[in-house]
């Protein structure tokens, strides 16, 4: 019984220490890769005002930013779907996820001349 006991915490130990190991860098980058296509069909699903289609892609990039916990990448997701709920007249996800972003920008100490911009609502 002992044994058995036993092997079943070994086992068990052993699955949650794969199953919560960093990613390796080259899943990051392959994931970041995914982000930008994603932000990327966004903007132009947006300019062809195919604005579900442009929130899901959205969704889909700020879900991997956080899976990899990329600041900058989650920020920038917010940003633009501060932009796209602004557009579609929600004005109060549209403050949500432009306080989130902004929060984001300061606590890594982005500034306005990064690769992140915020959207400028009118």
């Amino acid at each position: 019984m002992k044994n058995l006991l036993f092997s079943l915490i070994f086992l068990l130990s052993c699955y949650t220490s794969v199953a919560f190991q960093e990613k390796s860098q080259e899943e990051i980058s392959d994931i970041n890769d995914s982000i930008q296509l994603l932000l990327n069909e966004a903007e132009i699903s947006v300019n062809v005002l195919d604005f579900e289609k442009a929130l899901n892609q959205l969704n889909q990039a700020l879900e991997l930013a956080k899976r990899i916990n990329d600041q900058k990448y989650i920020a920038l997701s917010s940003s633009i779907l501060a932009q796209l709920y602004y557009i579609r007249h929600d004005n109060e996800r549209a403050i949500t996820e432009l306080q989130r972003a902004i929060a984001i920008q300061r606590e890594i100490g982005d500034n306005a001349r990064s690769r992140l911009q915020l959207p400028q609502l009118r």
